[in-house]
This record gives C-alpha cells, structure tokens and sequence, in this order.
C-alpha cells in the first residue's frame, strides 16, 4: 500500500500545535508496519525544506505557493481559507 500523508505541519519541520506532532510520528508508525509512506506539506517560505522525516527514511514533499505559504506571521492570516483551499487544490491537479 502507498499513502500521502497530507497536514500543514510536523514537528521537525514546522509545528504550531498538536496536529504536528501526529504527523511526524503517524507516518513512522505506519512505515514500521510496512506501508509505503511520504509526508507531503505545505512549502512555507520561510522553513528549511528537508527531503525526509527527521529521523526518518520518510520522503517529504512539498506544495510551492509563495503567495499563500509566506509565514512572516504565524496566525491570523485574513486569507486562511483560501490558502489551505489552494493547498488541497493543489494536491488533485
């Protein structure tokens, strides 16, 4: 089986709460059960992209949008929707 574990973060990565920390140790466990797995995250401007899980053989991808991944701010982007609508847009194009 192959999966693309999606999420807007992982710790190691980029991480504003919980939901990063599932998603760096998610895709672990399921690799050590044999799943074929690789992380694909939003390309925030501003992070170091790495090509694999920290500490891990995971792949990750990343979407490029500069226009709506600029993290010169954290939280209250006025244009949230539309940017993690792009983010899954992106994804089935």
């Amino acid at each position: 089986m192959k999966v693309f574990f999606v999420s807007f973060e992982a710790t190691g990565i980029y991480k504003t709460g919980g939901l990063g920390d599932v998603a760096a140790s998610l895709p672990v466990a399921l690799k050590k059960k044999g799943i074929n797995i690789s992380l694909v995250m939003p390309g925030y401007n501003q992070i170091k992209k790495p090509k694999h899980l920290h500490g891990s053989t995971i792949p990750v991808f990343y979407i490029k949008n500069p226009d709506y991944f600029d993290l010169t701010k954290k939280y209250g982007h006025a244009q949230n929707f539309e940017r993690f609508f792009t983010f899954a847009k992106k994804l089935w194009n």
